[in-house]
């Protein structure tokens, strides 16, 4: 029986690659550096905001990279930036999981600060149990802590649980915790991506979730 979900949050929850590309353009764009169209973000984000900084950054500027990371944290933690846009058919998603008993759970690589921020502002309306980023105590995915963390704290096993994400990491980070990995077909990366690295159902709008929980219970 499935009684909690972990998303993903960047590309699986949120649109936010708009806001990431304008923010980090921004400030390239500071330094006198050439900015990036909002499509190669696709590829840039979703390791961390180190990795994203040194994908933009390149070698020859990577001397920049510690006080990029600080300006970027600080955008990213402003509240003007917090509200960011659901897919659509997330909203309508979160709020039938709710009323099924189902846990919602999110493992982002995005910093713990920004995301405790975007838990407060753009996901208020639900109850989430947990609601995890990158910290000193959790790990970029694909380590596997965070779920078992998440799992842990539900006091549930991982065949009670389904990992949802758009990327090949989210995958390989269900597959490694043994919960059950599904991909969002609508986010940052493309299906033999995510077939690749071991999604075991693909969806292309968030409802279809729901059936599925209904067959693997």
């Amino acid at each position: 029986m499935i009684r909690a979900i972990i998303f993903d949050l960047d590309g699986t929850l949120t649109n936010s690659l708009e806001l990431l590309s304008n923010l980090t353009n921004d400030i390239l764009i500071s330094y006198g550096l050439s900015s990036y169209p909002v499509e190669n973000y696709k590829q840039f984000v979703g390791n961390g905001i180190g990795k994203l900084v040194e994908r933009v950054l390149t070698d020859k500027n990577l001397y920049l990279k510690n006080e990029f990371m600080d300006t970027l944290l600080t955008k990213m933690t402003d509240p003007t930036n917090a509200i960011i846009p659901l897919y659509d058919g997330i909203s309508e998603l979160l709020t039938s999981l709710t009323d099924m008993g189902i846990s919602l759970n999110v493992l982002s690589n995005k910093p713990q600060s920004a995301c405790s921020k975007i838990e407060q502002a753009t996901f208020s309306r639900w109850k989430f149990s947990n609601f995890f980023g990158h910290s000193s105590l959790i790990p970029h995915k694909p380590d596997t802590y965070g779920v078992e963390l998440i799992l842990k704290n539900l006091g549930i096993s991982s065949n009670e649980c389904i990992f949802i994400g758009d990327s090949g990491m989210d995958m390989l980070v269900a597959v490694r915790s043994h919960t059950y990995p599904v991909g969002a077909l609508w986010g940052f990366r493309d299906q033999s991506e995510l077939l690749k690295y071991g999604a075991k159902s693909l969806i292309s709008f968030p409802q279809e979730l729901l059936p599925l929980i209904k067959k693997l219970s």
